[in-house]
């Protein structure tokens, strides 16, 4: 394990937290009265992870869309794409997301809320259903608005929660609505490796996290990085 890696995985900040605090005191001649943290997806890991191992460094944290499974985020992305690899017969074009299926999405669920205004509040109740987006015989696939059987075949298992061979959960499902953000891919653009197995396979993956990723693998960081195991004894769901 390399000291990178530990501090990526926790010690960076509390390192920062305690020169911030030394220079601070420093500066302004007194010690700060309060220490806040906010940060957001492996920020918000970080900030979950501050809590669980250095709970003193800070009076109130803001973990917003914490990466807490690391390994299953990464893994999981890898998956995914699987499902609509480039190259395939079941790849689904940015255009197409856009233009058909996220649509379909929102006018399967939009209203389960009460409320029609283009948003998913809950995507937890959201059951989507792509097989109303499969072609009929006088249909021209993804020109005329709908999608070919291989494609609705791999849309079904993106919105499922990832199991292995031995049915146990590796990560909960894609949340319907999501895809309407592209910026960051999410597997959605197919191009991850598409000929992973869903299975024990997935915990031997070599991460790709930023420059980490010649020395971030599975078992490595997952030894570090056990915010998923510690939001789970704090009584906090991560479930599907």
């Amino acid at each position: 394990m390399t000291q990178t890696v530990t501090d990526f995985a926790h010690r960076s900040i509390h390192v920062a937290a305690q020169v911030g605090k030394n220079v601070t005191s420093i500066y302004y001649g007194s010690d700060p009265h309060h220490s806040y943290y906010d940060g957001c997806s492996a920020g918000g890991r970080q900030g979950i992870t501050a809590a669980y191992r250095y709970p003193d460094d800070f009076d109130g944290i803001i973990a917003g869309a914490p990466a807490v499974d690391w390994n299953g985020v990464f893994g999981s992305w890898i998956i995914w794409a699987s499902y609509v690899a480039s190259g395939t017969s079941s790849f689904i074009p940015a255009d197409v997301w856009e233009a058909t299926v996220t649509p379909e999405i929102l006018k399967q669920c939009d209203a389960l809320d009460g409320r029609v205004d283009g948003i998913i509040v809950n995507p937890d109740l959201c059951r989507f259903d792509p097989t109303v987006l499969l072609c009929t015989d006088n249909d021209t696939t993804n020109s005329s608005g709908c999608l070919a059987q291989s494609q609705v075949d791999g849309l079904k298992k993106f919105y499922q929660p990832i199991y292995d061979t031995n049915k146990t959960l590796l990560f909960s499902r894609f949340d319907p609505g999501a895809e309407a953000d592209m910026t960051f891919g999410f597997g959605m653009s197919g191009t991850a490796p598409p000929s992973i197995e869903v299975g024990s396979t997935i915990h031997n993956l070599e991460a790709t996290a930023f420059s980490l990723s010649s020395v971030l693998t599975y078992p490595v960081f997952g030894e570090l990085d056990r915010s998923g195991t510690n939001m789970q004894s704090m009584g906090i769901p991560i479930g599907p």
